[in-house]
């Protein structure tokens, strides 16, 4: 065996994975020096640590945002630095993990794992084209919305290889061509908006995102402790979801110009989608054993069951001996621990403003600004600016979260608005993520071979804007009639 030479660094990220090159550098040099301008900012008034607080939240959103390493390193300098800077105590980050979108995060993605180690997914993608796959509208509609229904229950990274490995199958079998198919190009793009989009319908679609909006959310109203249910996050986010899927389907078929009467679509017959569902075989006791779980689990935290216990109690039961689907040791392979771990750290983000005074600063300088502008508007606008940032800012969702949900929760609270009803629309923006071919969600998708990077662009703007700007009036919709307080 060959020596290996010694390196008393990980420069290449050999060790690590991550490489310290250019890119890590700048986000440090950036980071240090925001913080570092920032904290000698004259802010006494509102805070004895107010300048360091603000110059901290901006350094580390800036690290999360341009640093290549994953988010849960982030998260630990996060908890570390602001005890050391004595910004928080210990004790108020061990409180803020036990508050925060850990447990329901990790319980939630254990149970939605259950559908990747069984054949659900794929029976009901091809059910869906079994019934409505012979004409190319109705077609794209159907899968479209099947996909977007199973990302209701299970993450939207696993319907995105799914549905996407579906459709490609399908789409060679019509005899269409990679790269040159106006149908295929819209037929791909479809399942990456809506797999995104449909993660909005219930929290456990994105049990990571949307878990860490409202953590976010919980942390920054302070001793208000504003918190977002399992209950009226469906109650608002799923009629939501279902009344604007289908119009958002139709921007990418009107875009792509498909027709029913395109004679140059070879449509597939009932026959093969009936052979695909044969081949599956019949449904399987593990995949019943997961709808059943799935299935009580959202009943029990729709009639009130502690999301944090019921989450926990059901990813148990799915691991568990002879009632179980999902196996312990593949489970904690699939497991996204980075977001995980930062669900449990980022939050300290809220406390940290709240406890230096730059809570008090933001009210005092954004109040005035905004001063004139109602719930709704506030609204619109932080659900629009959510989507723009997460979708410019690519792969930076990290990063975008934090900064967007605790400045809208602290903004909203200065004008005596409910965070749970004006920000809300925002958490639901931060799922769209599809404008830009090279998010990295998009790309598990692009490597099929049937869109241009440049492709998404304009017709994942188009939607993304609708949505952003029809799910804030929506929500408030349903705030109103569902009785939600719209001032505190």
């Amino acid at each position: 065996m060959e020596d290996q030479k010694f390196q008393l660094l990980d420069v290449k990220g050999n060790d690590t994975g991550v490489a310290f090159n250019k890119k890590m550098i700048i986000a440090l040099i950036v980071a240090i020096a925001a913080m570092v301008i920032i904290s000698q900012i004259p802010m006494a008034e509102y805070g004895e640590k107010c300048a360091l607080g603000l110059g901290f939240f901006v350094g580390m959103i800036l690290f999360i945002s341009l640093s290549p390493s994953d988010p849960a390193i982030a998260g630990m300098l996060v908890v570390t630095i602001a005890t050391l800077l004595h910004l928080v105590t210990w004790g108020e980050v061990g409180t803020a993990l036990g508050t925060s979108a850990f447990y329901p995060t990790l319980g939630m993605a254990i149970v939605a794992l259950g559908a990747e180690f069984t054949p659900f997914g794929k029976r009901f993608a091809y059910w869906f084209l079994y019934k409505f796959g012979q004409k190319p509208v109705r077609m794209v509609l159907a899968f479209g919305f099947a996909a977007s229904l199973i990302s209701a229950f299970v993450s939207n990274v696993a319907v995105i290889i799914l549905m996407s490995a579906i459709c490609n199958t399908t789409l060679l079998a019509m005899g269409e061509k990679p790269g040159q198919s106006k149908f295929g190009k819209a037929f791909m793009l479809i399942i990456l908006m809506c797999a995104e989009f449909g993660g909005i319908a219930l929290i456990n679609g994105a049990p990571g995102g949307n878990n860490l909006c409202l953590g976010l959310m919980t942390a920054a109203s302070g001793d208000l402790n504003l918190a977002v249910s399992y209950k009226d996050w469906a109650f608002r986010a799923f009629p939501t979801w279902l009344i604007t899927i289908i119009p958002a389907i139709f921007i990418y078929i009107k875009y792509f110009g498909i027709k029913n009467n395109d004679e140059s679509l070879k449509i597939l017959p009932k026959s093969y989608y009936k052979e695909k569902l044969d081949e599956i075989g019949k449904l399987q006791g593990a995949e019943f054993r997961w709808i059943a779980i799935t299935l009580i689990m959202i009943v029990c935290m729709l009639t009130g069951m502690n999301a944090n216990l019921a989450a926990m109690l059901f990813a148990a039961i799915s691991m568990f001996p002879l009632v179980g689907c999902s196996s312990f040791k593949q489970v904690m392979k699939r497991l996204p621990w980075g977001v995980i771990v930062a669900l449990g750290t980022y939050p300290i983000f809220g406390t940290i403003l709240s406890g230096t005074g730059v809570t008090a600063w933001i009210q005092a300088v954004v109040t005035p600004v905004l001063g004139d502008m109602g719930p709704l508007m506030l609204s619109i606008v932080l659900s629009v600016l959510m989507f723009v940032l997460v979708n410019v800012c690519i792969n930076g969702f990290s990063g975008i979260l934090p900064f967007v949900i605790t400045v809208g929760t602290t903004v909203s609270i200065g004008l005596g608005y409910n965070p749970c009803v004006v920000v809300f629309p925002a958490m639901l923006s931060a799922s769209m993520m599809w404008v830009f071919g090279s998010n990295v969600f998009v790309m598990l998708n692009k490597d099929y071979g049937w869109w241009e990077i440049n492709d998404p662009i304009l017709p994942g703007a188009i939607s993304g804007l609708f949505l952003s700007v029809v799910c804030p009036l929506l929500s408030y919709l349903f705030s109103n009639l569902l009785g939600m307080p719209i001032l505190l």
